[in-house]
C-alpha cells in the first residue's frame, strides 16, 4: 500500500507516457465503448417518437410500441429511456382543498343526518342456514340506519 508520498509503478509509468507525448492532462475516464446491451438509436427514437405522440407512460409505450412496431421493449428500458431524456416523471395531480361540510356552531340536533342502506340478505357473508331462514320468512332484507352528524354515539 502506498503512502502519500509513495506512488505505484503503474501511476509512476503513465506519468512517464504521458510525458514523452507532452501532456500531462488526465484522460478521460468514459467507456471506449458502448455497453454490449446498448439500445440502438433508431429504438430509442422510437420510444421517444411515440412518447411525445400519446403521452404515455412506460407501461402503456410498451404495449403500443409492441402492437403498432412489432418491437418488445422492456418496460424498465423505456423508463430509463425516458429518464435520460427528461421525458419520464409522472403528472402530479392538484391537490384541491376540501371545504367544510358541515357549520358545525350552526348545526342543530338532527338537522344533518347520515343515511345508509345496507342489504341484509347476503349470501356471502351470511351463514347458509340464517340464509335460507331469511329467505323463508318475511322479514325485511333492507336494514336503514341514520346517524345524526352531531352525536354519532
Amino acid at each position: 500500500m502506498c503512502t502519500k508520498d509513495e506512488a505505484s509503478s503503474h501511476t509512476v509509468y503513465l506519468a512517464l507516457k504521458k510525458e514523452k507525448e507532452n501532456n500531462l492532462k488526465d484522460s478521460s475516464h468514459r467507456p471506449k465503448r458502448k455497453h454490449p446491451n446498448h439500445l440502438p438509436e433508431e429504438i430509442e427514437n422510437i420510444i421517444i417518437h411515440y412518447r411525445k405522440k400519446t403521452g404515455f407512460g412506460k407501461r402503456r409505450l410498451n404495449y403500443h410500441i409492441y402492437d403498432r412496431e412489432k418491437i418488445y421493449i422492456p418496460e424498465s428500458t423505456i423508463g430509463k429511456v425516458l429518464k435520460r431524456r427528461n421525458l419520464g416523471g409522472k403528472k402530479r395531480r392538484i391537490k384541491r382543498k376540501r371545504t367544510k361540510r358541515y357549520n358545525w356552531d350552526a348545526l342543530y340536533p338532527f338537522q344533518a343526518l347520515q343515511v345508509d342502506v345496507k342489504e341484509i340478505l347476503d349470501s356471502g357473508t351470511l351463514p347458509s342456514h340464517i340464509y335460507k331462514h331469511l329467505e323463508r320468512s318475511d322479514l325485511p332484507i333492507y336494514q336503514w340506519t341514520a346517524i345524526d352528524v352531531l352525536n354519532p354515539h
